[in-house]
């Protein structure tokens, strides 16, 4: 991933995690769940200082469409949004709860 697409996900991050401060765990979880169901692809996305952009990821949602995008060569078009995390182990909790049925 180019750094100008790392540098977009963390500004999502950012809105997102600004739009949910103050709100309860049950409303946090209500955007989640609306991120997910509204778009072809989300990344989960969470703070890393050690990395030049000061984030890291992992595709919870649309692997399967990245992969087929990435085989044929072509562009597409998909809705994407990311789902804040805390840490990787979290957004892979959340691929396995709400992602890809098949890899």
């Amino acid at each position: 991933m180019s750094i100008q697409d790392e540098t977009q996900l963390k500004e999502m991050f950012l809105a997102i995690q600004k739009e949910m401060r103050g709100k309860s765990p049950t409303e946090c979880m209500k955007m989640i769940k609306s991120i997910l169901a509204s778009n072809d692809i989300v990344v989960g996305v969470w703070p890393a200082p050690e990395e030049p952009s000061g984030i890291s990821y992992h595709v919870i949602k649309g692997a399967n469409l990245l992969r087929e995008v990435i085989a044929s060569g072509k562009a597409a078009t998909a809705a994407m949004g990311v789902a804040p995390c805390v840490c990787v182990e979290q957004a892979v909790a959340a691929e396995n709860i709400f992602g890809d049925k098949t890899h």
